[in-house]
């Protein structure tokens, strides 16, 4: 039966789909805290950023207040030097911060920092941006010819003039470039959190849905194995637990499955042969429930002959049709099958053909190949006295009896042999009181009675 839809997405081993979920969650959260510990470095680079914005804002004013004390204190010939000498200054910094800002590259010198550091802006920095080096260069033609050492008095007043006339231009622009970085750095600081949050919501979302999983697969199997073996345990043979599954668990439950159908068929065959009145109801019998336990299509009873060198087929079972026949004697010395009732353990021949074609004494592995079977398997039987034979039990495919199977079977001799050796005893006694009887019957006088 096709395993659910859930069931075939995941790796068939319960430790491998553990392992799946603990490498997911661990790569999930490995990528989470990596994006967030890398954009927050990234956010160290902001205050850099609005340092020099702050600066522009500081150099524009710096500029309008130094016109303005020029303008009113005038102090000569060494005043003119200082303000031209500032001026110039202020203005070589302004282009040098404006300039790295548009080309999103910041030199140490700038920053204070070991290495340089390359920018991004969002669409509405780099419009305030570009804005804020416009008016920048409108302004600075008003006040670049005070720059030159050769610049009079009257025309250094006029640039400072020019600062004080036009204030508003340069420091509204270099206040709204600050704030421009500072909504781009803040809406960054949102994204941050936006995606921790989000990442906390899938991880909540991953966890219900491994917790499902591991419940589907893991508890409610267990649960369902665990009310199986207390049916077993409390004498319910042959139960079967409802699971399909190729994980751990569904193995576990496959095995207990196997035991309860094993340990309901060998009471059931215990309790069937000691019902038994002849061999050939035991033997039926024994083909009935060994059929659940093991492959089998045929089932042969052998037992040793009056010379003790040959074995004879003395009943045998089969629901379809055999060329073999009761009374068949075969070779026991040098034998498998000898071997098996000698050594008193399962045994099996694997490829019948194949033996029968390189053991010339194997004459009943040859008559079960010319039978067209494949495979079988001697299981020897004894009894307290000198009673003993082999059952055999065979099927028309090649290697189908497992060391499994040879476990299983020398695990429950005793209770087998003890039902057939029952069973030929009472036949015994049968048949000893038949013939007593005839002998009886042979040595009665006609005219007495």
């Amino acid at each position: 039966m096709e395993r659910p839809y859930f069931r075939r997405l995941l790796p068939l081993s319960l430790t491998r789909q553990i392992t799946l979920a603990l490498i997911i969650l661990f790569f999930s959260a490995a990528g989470s805290v990596g994006f967030t510990i890398y954009e927050l470095g990234l956010r160290k680079h902001d205050y850099v950023i609005l340092n020099l914005s702050g600066q522009l804002r500081a150099l524009a004013q710096s500029m309008v207040s130094e016109s303005l004390h020029y303008r009113e204190k005038g102090m000569g010939q060494e005043g003119a030097a200082i303000f031209r000498a500032n001026l110039r200054m202020q203005a070589e910094t302004f282009d040098k911060i404006i300039t790295s800002l548009q080309n999103r590259y910041l030199e140490p010198e700038l920053t204070g920092r070991s290495d340089p550091l390359v920018c991004s802006w969002d669409e509405q920095s780099i419009a305030q941006l570009n804005l804020t080096a416009r008016t920048w260069r409108d302004f600075r033609v008003g006040i670049e010819p005070a720059f030159s050492n050769e610049t009079s008095i009257a025309e250094l007043e006029q640039a400072a003039d020019y600062v004080i006339r036009n204030e508003g231009w340069i420091t509204e622009v270099s206040k709204n470039l600050s704030g421009a970085f500072q909504q781009m750095m803040e809406g960054k600081m949102r994204l941050i959190v936006l995606f921790n949050q989000i990442a906390l919501g899938l991880f909540f979302v991953a966890i219900i849905v491994l917790m499902t999983l591991l419940y589907l697969t893991f508890v409610r199997p267990l649960k369902r194995t665990l009310s199986g073996m207390g049916h077993i345990a409390s004498g319910e043979f042959g139960y079967q637990i409802p699971l399909k599954s190729d994980n751990e668990i569904g193995q576990i439950a496959s095995g207990v499955n196997a035991l309860s159908l094993r340990l309901d068929a060998i009471f059931r065959l215990t309790e069937r042969i000691s019902q038994a009145g002849t061999l050939d109801e035991t033997l039926h019998f024994v083909f009935d429930e060994f059929r659940h336990l093991l492959p089998l299509d045929w089932i042969g009873l052998l037992v040793r002959d009056e010379s003790a060198e040959r074995l004879v087929l003395q009943h045998l079972h089969t629901e379809g049709e055999t060329l073999l026949k009761e009374g068949d004697r075969f070779r026991a010395e040098s034998t498998l099958l000898g071997r098996a009732l000698e050594e008193q353990r399962s045994l099996h021949i694997p490829d019948l053909a194949a033996t029968a074609a390189l053991d010339k004494h194997a004459e009943f592995a040859a008559s079960l190949a010319a039978d067209g079977r494949r495979s079988v398997l001697f299981f020897p039987l004894t009894g307290a006295g000198a009673w003993s034979a082999v059952l055999a039990f065979a099927v028309r495919e090649k290697d189908a009896y497992t060391r499994e199977h040879l476990d299983l079977l020398n695990n429950i001799a005793g209770q087998v042999s003890h039902g057939f050796e029952k069973t030929v005893v009472a036949e015994n006694l049968v048949i000893s009181a038949v013939t007593g009887l005839a002998k009886l019957a042979e040595n009665r006088d006609p005219e007495t009675g």
